[in-house]
């Protein structure tokens, strides 16, 4: 082909080399490829999916049944399908919508923390002091982690909630996800933001607007952040949010404007949640760590976006996030001293025969990405990842 479509161009590195694609003039054309032109595909498969009438991308994305073929391993085959998903969703969301910039609206009551968090992750430090309440709807292009995203900022002052729900086609639709804020600190408004949220669902069910959510419990600051009443009030509130969000797909988040790991952490979850192959990734890092008897596996940019993360126990994971993202930032400062760039690098704790070890993947929007693995038996196919890398890398340039 000579000149591909826009749209083509972060799926190619799905397909096999020479392959012929001078069919594709729109985005479904894609479609209607074999399956078998992608890389995820053995050509020893194909008497087994024969007998299943099978040929095309389309047709594998929307087959039901269990992909369970004798003889063959199911995390390969369940592979190739979630890619064939992912092509498919991919496509006739441009089909349908183009390809526009992701819409994320920020909501919570007055003073929540909104404006501060996007402020922060900005790096307008400085400005946090000067910031006055949001006034009506604010809309900015934001730069998220490498990410060109539109946020609309909603002012949460009661004289302007109204005008909300009222515009609620015009304001909402189109969204994303929703950033819902909710101030740790102010336990005499929690049900005052409990109603409010609530309001908020009721209004998107109304418009058929079911979209991820992801509730952020902010200035939840370092010197208070082991206190024991003030964790107990937010999963008293966590257990009430569910109940609410009962046809939302919720997730939660701490964050607070001191603590830089946790704004980023905050963005990183959004962006996981809209995603479009985020689920893939999640699902290759796990068979990665058991494949090779890790504890963790974190895959995560030089400008702190996590692509994903899994770990044995949900504190080994948290353990590699949070490690990766300050040994990162230490590598980063060196880089700027003169020395030279690695493509891997490890921390050991001998004594308690754990390692942290780092790979470089590829360069992304969001920066150089790097693979991090948590383990206690460095055995060779920990650094022998170039087969994981090449399953990795457009999955990364799909991420969004």
């Amino acid at each position: 082909m000579d000149q591909q479509p826009s749209f083509f161009t972060k799926i190619q590195s799905f397909f096999k080399d020479g392959v012929d694609f001078t069919s594709i003039k729109k985005p479904t054309d894609v479609l209607d490829l074999p399956f078998s032109t992608l890389n995820a595909w053995n050509p020893q498969w194909e008497p087994f999916f024969e007998e299943l009438d099978l040929v095309s991308i389309k047709d594998l994305a929307q087959y039901r049944e269990p992909l369970v073929l004798e003889g063959l391993n199911p995390d390969d085959t369940n592979k190739l399908a979630m890619i064939c998903e992912l092509i498919f969703w991919y496509m006739t969301q441009i089909a349908e919508h183009g390809e526009g910039k992701k819409k994320i609206i920020f909501l919570g009551l007055g003073n929540a923390g909104k404006t501060s968090a996007l402020t922060a992750l900005s790096e307008k430090y400085s400005a946090i002091k000067e910031l006055l309440p949001t006034r009506g709807l604010q809309r900015q292009n934001t730069n998220i982690l490498g990410y060109e995203l539109v946020a609309f900022d909603f002012g949460g002052q009661s004289q302007y909630q109204d005008q909300y729900f009222e515009k609620a086609d015009m304001y909402f639709t189109g969204a994303d996800m929703m950033i819902y804020i909710i101030d740790i600190q102010d336990p005499d408004r929690y049900e005052e933001s409990l109603n409010y949220y609530k309001k908020i669902l009721t209004t998107f069910e109304k418009y058929n607007l079911i979209i991820p959510v992801l509730v952020v419990f902010s200035k939840l600051d370092p010197d208070i952040a082991n206190d024991e009443k003030l964790n107990e009030q937010r999963l008293e509130l966590i257990d009430k949010i569910e109940k609410i969000s009962s046809n939302f797909d919720v997730g939660f988040a701490v964050s607070s404007i001191y603590e830089r790991n946790s704004i980023e952490n905050l963005f990183s979850l959004a962006l996981k949640k809209i995603s479009t192959s985020g689920g893939i990734i999640q699902e290759l890092l796990k068979a990665y760590t058991k494949d090779i008897k890790a504890r963790a596996c974190v895959l995560i940019s030089s400008t702190g976006l996590v692509f994903g993360s899994y770990g044995e126990t949900h504190q080994e994971e948290e353990m590699l996030k949070n490690s990766a993202a300050y040994l990162q930032n230490l590598y980063l400062f060196h880089l700027t001293t003169g020395i030279q760039r690695e493509d891997f690098y490890e921390l050991n704790y001998k004594r308690n025969n754990l390692h942290f070890i780092s790979e470089y993947i590829t360069s992304s929007d969001s920066g150089m990405v790097y693979l991090w693995v948590l383990t206690t038996d460095l055995r060779e196919e920990v650094l022998g990842i170039r087969k994981f890398r090449d399953d990795l890398i457009p999955l990364i340039d799909l991420f969004l």
